[in-house]
């Protein structure tokens, strides 16, 4: 074949012919020969860069290979895998917005290339949005049913939505394409360690970890999922290890996006100490009747912080055939940005006219309408455990609003914190390091207090301990206060369907009620022995043991 033929031996007519089998063989390096021969020649196609990037993208120097694709795209502006490949190598140069435009293109350049739904779909899914995500993995199966990449990422999906069987089913198919498919293997690892299977997923996990098919984050993440077999058996020192790996790696990955920013603690704490300075009356005197709620029963938002256990409470809540209930969408991000961002947003905040506020809230019920969601004469409940940070704004807005404040034993919350495997972002950037978790955590804390003291909310604590211990009450102090009447369907939570989990607990929340999870950070008492001392008076405070 032309292919396996000397550059030299091959006439300049034939050369771009050549290059492309090169290509199509697999055979990189002569494919890039090929093409500096052309290109001396003075030939410009765009397969000829084409070549020479695969060949510097097999040897990692992305870089390199991103600036003679762009070559060829300048040559072939609508060649969807161009722009698909210039995607990749914006990915494992850690752009993934600039890659997302880029995979965006080449399916506008062919949408019936599966491969770049795929990519899209990848990075949606790192940066957060899942239900995108899983959409575009969708597609990509229905362009192409044997991509056991997509398969495997839809098995990944249902197994972190604690949807084991259908997990299952993913992985299988993916598997049957590709008998090494490593996040089909990983799925069902997720799959194993929802069933305690702790040795299985251990197994199963670290038979993919070294895989060439995983990216940097990915193998970040399976160490973490690693660490979770290792704790199920026992294992905490090395658990640890394996969590510190992870969380080492993440913040590398990500300290170009997140470091530069004013970090939340500082922004938390700005917001409270605008709070205690300001006096309460200046609240109280701007507290009026939302009009925009008289459809609804009673408002409730369920803040505290991550993983105080609001996912179970507001998976019980859900049980009620009379609460509705939003999981983790944040509402009110638009007008936080405008009112929380700063002192002169805050004193706005305390300034605004009636028509402001009617404004800001027929806006919030117009999101929820558009979510499909119909809480006419229900209790309608959102969830999201860091609107304790826009407390001052719920109280200007929502005024009859119900707050449910979830506590847990802070010494758990920031191990789990920690340990669970978050989506990047601002926030969650923060529980990389147990010192900046610890900072974070106090951050929000000290605001809740100052907001409970100064502000007309009307609070319920919820302590997650409490109704691990006595579900029965527990459940129906919140109940009475969002003016429900226990239902028995809310002792059979882990059956709802119908409420889309997006935190880190849907898995854990298909179980029975248990005490697994309380106490947790007594296993890991000397990796957390540097801030346990940041955190006693918290857990003074919320009232847990000292040990």
């Amino acid at each position: 074949m032309a292919s396996q033929q000397q550059p030299g031996t091959i006439p300049p007519d034939q050369l771009i012919v050549a290059t492309s089998e090169a290509i199509r063989g697999g055979n990189n390096e002569g494919a890039a020969a090929l093409a500096d021969r052309a290109l001396a020649f003075g030939l410009r196609h765009p397969v000829l860069y084409n070549a020479r990037a695969l060949a510097l993208q097999q040897k990692g120097q992305f870089r390199e290979a991103l600036a003679e694709f762009n070559h060829a795209r300048a040559l072939a502006p609508r060649d969807a895998r161009i722009s698909n490949a210039i995607g990749v190598c914006l990915l494992n140069l850690n752009q993934p917005m600039e890659a997302l435009k880029a995979f965006e293109q080449a399916i506008a350049s062919d949408p019936s290339y599966a491969q770049p739904y795929f990519r899209k779909g990848w990075i949606l899914e790192m940066l957060g949005d899942r239900d995108e995500a899983r959409k575009f993995y969708e597609t990509t199966v229905k362009i192409d049913p044997n991509h056991a990449e997509a398969l495997g990422s839809l098995a990944s999906a249902e197994a972190t939505a604690g949807r084991n069987e259908e997990a299952q089913s993913f992985a299988e198919r993916a598997l049957k394409i590709d008998p090494s498919q490593p996040t089909a293997v990983v799925a069902l690892g997720i799959v194993d360690l929802a069933n305690r299977n702790y040795a299985a997923a251990e197994s199963r996990l670290r038979s993919v970890i070294d895989s060439a098919q995983l990216t940097l984050r990915t193998q970040a993440i399976v160490t973490g999922l690693v660490a979770d077999a290792l704790d199920g058996q026992g294992r905490y020192a090395e658990a640890f290890a394996c969590y510190r790996y992870e969380n080492n790696e993440k913040r590398k990955l990500y300290a170009q996006s997140y470091t530069g920013e004013t970090r939340p603690p500082v922004v938390v704490g700005r917001i409270a100490a605008f709070v205690n300075a300001s006096p309460a009356e200046s609240w109280m005197a701007k507290a009026s009747s939302d009009r925009s709620e008289s459809r609804v029963r009673t408002h409730a938002f369920l803040v505290g912080f991550s993983r105080s256990g609001t996912t179970l409470l507001e998976q019980v809540l859900a049980s009620h055939s009379d609460i509705v209930a939003l999981e983790e969408q944040d509402l009110l991000a638009a007008a936080a940005q405008d009112l929380l961002a700063s002192d002169a947003g805050m004193r706005k905040l305390v300034a605004l006219t009636e028509d402001e506020c009617e404004a800001m809230r027929s806006d919030y019920w117009r999101r929820i309408r558009d979510r499909g969601l119909d809480v006419a004469d229900k209790v309608f409940v959102d969830k999201l455990p860091l609107n304790t940070i826009k407390l001052p704004l719920i109280a200007r807005l929502f005024p009859k609003a119900k707050i449910i404040f979830a506590l847990r034993d802070p010494r758990d919350v920031i191990l789990s914190c920690y340990r669970r495997h978050f989506a990047i972002n601002t926030a969650m950037f923060e529980f990389l390091t147990l010192d900046d978790a610890v900072e974070f955590y106090d951050a929000v804390m000290t605001l809740g207090v100052a907001c409970r003291e100064k502000l007309p909310l009307e609070t319920h604590l919820h302590r997650y301990e409490d109704m691990v211990a006595d579900f029965d009450n527990s459940i129906a102090a919140v109940c009475d206060f969002v003016g429900v009447e226990p239902s028995p369907a809310m002792r059979e939570f882990q059956h709802t369907r119908g409420l889309g989990v997006r935190s880190p607990s849907a898995a854990q929340i298909r179980r029975p009620l248990n005490e697994d999870s309380v106490g947790v950070w007594r296993h890991y008492r000397e990796n957390l022995a540097p801030v346990l001392p940041f955190l006693r008076p918290w857990a003074e405070r919320f009232g847990y043991a000292a040990d």
